[in-house]
């Protein structure tokens, strides 16, 4: 049922794109490249939402878009961070020899880079737009325990800051891939007197990645301009 929405909403995007004279781009007649960046809260769906807690992340890029283009094209780096959560981590610790160290934290990062189009019904100073696309994810997760760490001294021309130990959390373990994944989102423009945008923006991300897929929706207050 997900997928058959995702594929209903994309090809209404795309009907709509291709059937206007409008777009909701930035009020700048004398740019066709603009800036933005963006942060925010994000949520875990689906199995990623079974072992994670939701949390924060931050995103930048820049979107290509002439005046006389219905849609614009957006290329986007985003980082999301999610915590392990507590169940995950008393289950795993419950499956662990009695002599093994207990975990007490770990989390999964998500950098995306992603291409997507986007476009809105018009010029209005208020006005919703979709957006959607492919990219790359590189995932990260990693599994700690505390302990001590130790780091070397720091010696410049003139002085040298000597080493030491402190207290941290030492990684127990980590896996890493790179997987393609599809992106749609919908927001909200706001136009601001100088030609810039404030936008508000939820977007749900799917990665095919192994043995289970991630999917997130990162909500964000952005600024484009």
């Amino acid at each position: 049922m997900k997928h058959r929405v995702f594929v209903a909403i994309a090809c209404v995007a795309l009907l709509a794109a291709v059937s206007s004279t409008f777009a909701g781009r930035p009020d700048k007649e004398w740019k066709d490249w603009f800036g933005h960046f963006s942060g925010g809260y994000s949520l875990a769906q689906g199995d990623l939402g079974d072992f994670v807690d939701d949390d924060w992340t931050i995103a930048g890029g820049a979107t290509y878009w002439p005046e006389t283009w219905p849609v614009g094209l957006d290329l986007e780096l985003a980082y999301n961070d999610f915590g392990i959560n507590r169940q995950t981590l008393d289950d795993i610790n419950e499956s662990l020899p009695e002599d093994s160290d207990e975990l007490t934290g770990g989390g999964v990062e998500i950098w995306s880079l992603t291409t997507d189009f986007i476009w809105s019904p018009g010029t209005n100073r208020v006005s919703p737009y979709l957006a959607g696309g492919v990219g790359v994810y590189w995932l990260e997760t990693q599994l700690t325990s505390p302990g001590v760490l130790i780091y070397p001294p720091i010696c410049g021309f003139w002085w040298c800051y000597p080493g030491g130990a402190v207290p941290g959390d030492i990684v127990k373990a980590s896996e890493s891939s790179t997987e393609l994944g599809l992106n749609l989102g919908i927001g909200l423009n706001m136009e601001m007197k100088n030609g810039s945008q404030l936008y508000f923006e939820a977007k749900y991300h799917w990665v095919d990645s192994d043995p289970q897929r991630a999917e997130y929706v990162p909500i964000t207050i952005g600024y484009r301009w």
